[in-house]
C-alpha cells in the first residue's frame, strides 16, 4: 500500500456568487486515486497511447486494490480492463471500498445505497460540511479527501496518464479535508516594492534562521515546506555564496542567496552575513504566492493591489508541471 490513500470529490453546490451554508453543502463524485489512474490507462490502451503492457506496470502501485493476475486478464483477453467495463463496474477501483467504509460509519448526511441508482449501481453522497470531516475523521487512518472541482480530476474520458499522476500526486499534497486552513497574513507580509506587479512578500519568522555563515540550514516550518515542494517537482534551484572579506561586506549586497524559480517568481533566500541587503526568506511573484498558499494549507487573499487576476488551482498547478524537471 502506499500510506494514506486520496479520494477526490467535488462540491456540487460551490457556485460563483452564491453562499449557501455549511450545513447545505453536497458532496458527490467520490473517485479513489486509483479509479483516477484506472480510468486513464483503459482510455490510453484503447486510444493506442498505451500498451497492455505499459499500463499493467504503471498499475503496480495499485494491485493492492485490484489485482490484475492471470485469471482477471483473461476476462480481458489476457490485455488490460476495458473502459466498458469499468463503466459496467462503477464505481471504480478503490472508490466503492470508501463508499462502503464511510456509509457504515452511521454518520447523519452520509447517503449510501448499493442498489438505487437506475442502473443498479451504487449511489454515495455527504451532505453538509460536518458530516464530511466527520468521515474524514473517521476514516483518517486510511483515507484522505480533497475536494476539487469536477473537471481538475475526473478522467473517466481522458488518455492522460501523466495527468492523471498530477492529479494524484496534488492529492497527496493537499492538506484535505478536516485541516482548517489559517489566514495567510498569519505567515506572510507583502512588502513594499517599486513595480506593485512585481510583489514581494515576507514568510514572517524565518530571519531568525538565516544567520548561519554557511546560509540557510532548516528549521523554519513553512520555508522547509515549500523548498521540499520545489524538491519533489525538481523545480529550477540557483545557489550563489561568496567570502566575505571586509572589502565584500562593504560593497556586495548579497552573501548567501539561494533562488528557487516558480511560475512568477519563486522562494528568494537572503542569508547569511549581509551588509547592505535585507536579510530574508521571500516569495515573489502573485501565481507563486497563491501556489505557496495553496500547498502549505494556508487561506486565499482577495485579489491583491497590482494582480490582474486570480489563478484557479488548476492551472497554477498546470503552469508548474511544466517547469518540473529543470
Amino acid at each position: 500500500m502506499l500510506g494514506v490513500e486520496v479520494v477526490f470529490c467535488t462540491d456540487l453546490t460551490d457556485v460563483p456568487g452564491q453562499d449557501v451554508p455549511e450545513e447545505h453543502r453536497q458532496y458527490h463524485m467520490f473517485m479513489h486515486e486509483a479509479e483516477i489512474l484506472m480510468w486513464a490507462l483503459a482510455n490510453a490502451v484503447e486510444g493506442g497511447k498505451a500498451t497492455p503492457d505499459e499500463a499493467l506496470e504503471a498499475w503496480k502501485p495499485y494491485q493492492y486494490v485490484w489485482a490484475l493476475d492471470k485469471v482477471v486478464l483473461a476476462e480481458f483477453d489476457g490485455e488490460f480492463p476495458s473502459t466498458d467495463r469499468l463503466m459496467d463496474q462503477a464505481p471504480g477501483p478503490g472508490s466503492e471500498d470508501f463508499w462502503r467504509a464511510a456509509g457504515e460509519l452511521g454518520v447523519p448526511g452520509v447517503f449510501y445505497d448499493e442498489s438505487n441508482h437506475p442502473g443498479g449501481w451504487p449511489t454515495f453522497e455527504i451532505r453538509g460540511r460536518r458530516s464530511l470531516e466527520a468521515v474524514c475523521d473517521a476514516l483518517s487512518k486510511r483515507y484522505k479527501v480533497v475536494v476539487l472541482d469536477q473537471e481538475d480530476y475526473d478522467t473517466s474520458a481522458s488518455s492522460d496518464v501523466e495527468r492523471a499522476k498530477r492529479i494524484i500526486e496534488r492529492g497527496r499534497r493537499d492538506p484535505g479535508v478536516g485541516i482548517e486552513r489559517r489566514p495567510w497574513s498569519e505567515a506572510f507580509r507583502r512588502v513594499p516594492t517599486l513595480d506593485e506587479t512585481k510583489p514581494l512578500f515576507s514568510i514572517k519568522g524565518a530571519t531568525a534562521y538565516l544567520y548561519d555563515e554557511d546560509g540557510y540550514r532548516g528549521g523554519h516550518d513553512d520555508l522547509d515546506r515549500i523548498i521540499e515542494l520545489r524538491e519533489n517537482l525538481d523545480l529550477p534551484a540557483r545557489h550563489a555564496s561568496e567570502p566575505l572579506t571586509p572589502w565584500k561586506m562593504l560593497n556586495s549586497a548579497e552573501a548567501y542567496e539561494d533562488y528557487y524559480d516558480f511560475l512568477d517568481g519563486g522562494l528568494r533566500v537572503y542569508s547569511g552575513n549581509h551588509f547592505f541587503q535585507q536579510r530574508g526568506a521571500y516569495i515573489e511573484g502573485f501565481q507563486a504566492l497563491r501556489w505557496v498558499l495553496h500547498n502549505l494549507g494556508y487561506t486565499q487573499p482577495r485579489k491583491l493591489k497590482g494582480e490582474e487576476r486570480v489563478p484557479s488551482r488548476r492551472r497554477l498547478e498546470e503552469l508548474v508541471a511544466r517547469q518540473g524537471g529543470a
